[in-house]
């Protein structure tokens, strides 16, 4: 197997992550709107952050939408592999992160906090797995 257009495309995806430097700026922020706007700057988490609205803006809120912009990049790779074997094998990886938000929203449910992921956008960005 020739993995030469997936390598391409992923260290493509890297371009817009933080790197160390990014990370020690963002720890130096002292609060969550200032790590919102810095992580705004980054194409790879605008999209997931600029629709925001000011009274939303609290960490676990950001926490979702930081989770959705990395199943919308699983799911962009995913997309983009034509190896049926391949895309088997992350499908069964991807559970893991079905699983991960399966528990938080029972852990908002058992904790009678309001569930603050936008379920119709988790349904429709969430599932790689073909139904």
């Amino acid at each position: 197997m020739n993995y030469t257009g997936l390598y391409t495309k992923i260290r493509a995806m890297r371009a817009n992550l933080l790197n160390k430097s990014d990370y020690i700026d963002l720890s130096k922020s002292k609060s969550v709107h200032d790590v919102v706007n810095k992580l705004k700057k980054f194409s790879a988490y605008k999209n997931f952050l600029e629709s925001i609205e000011p009274e939303k803006l609290h960490r676990g809120y950001i926490e979702s939408k930081l989770i959705l912009s990395g199943i919308s990049d699983f799911k962009r790779i995913y997309n983009f592999i034509s190896n049926h074997s391949l895309k088997k094998y992350l499908s069964a990886f991807f559970l893991r992160n079905e699983i991960y938000v399966i528990k938080l929203i029972l852990s908002m449910i058992y904790d009678n906090r309001d569930i603050n992921y936008d379920l119709n956008e988790e349904i429709g960005r969430a599932s790689c797995r073909e139904r």
